[in-house]
């Protein structure tokens, strides 16, 4: 299972697609990887989607951003506590423009597998 490591990540482009988590069990409190976000270009923004492969119960996935790859510099910008019939959820980061993205398991009682997505 990829863990978040302070100082590692991979740079996302516009139209691409970043794997946060790849069907896996994860715990709560449990960060993914990072992503910096290509800025060149305008309109900025990323899409994060999650999907379990059953219902997850009361949870909370945070977003969050930072312009530094510090484990201690990630701020919470949004959070995902809802999922639609198929389990999925779905947040539009359009107003934020951290040069560092990931996301943070921070309530997770239900012991299902988890894929989450950022998209540019």
């Amino acid at each position: 299972m990829p863990k978040y490591q302070s100082g590692v990540s991979d740079h996302l482009q516009i139209g691409k697609v970043g794997v946060l988590f790849d069907n896996e069990r994860i715990a709560a409190g449990q960060a993914s990887t990072a992503f910096s976000l290509q800025r060149d270009r305008v309109p900025f923004g990323a899409a994060f989607q999650v999907q379990f492969s059953a219902s997850p119960g009361t949870f909370q996935v945070d977003i969050q951003g930072s312009e530094t790859n510090d484990s201690n510099s990630f701020v919470t910008l949004a959070s995902i506590s809802s999922v639609n019939a198929t389990f999925a959820g779905r947040y539009d980061m359009i107003a934020f423009f951290p040069k560092y993205v990931r996301i943070n398991m921070t309530t997770f009682p239900n012991d299902v597998l988890t894929k989450a997505i950022v998209t540019r």
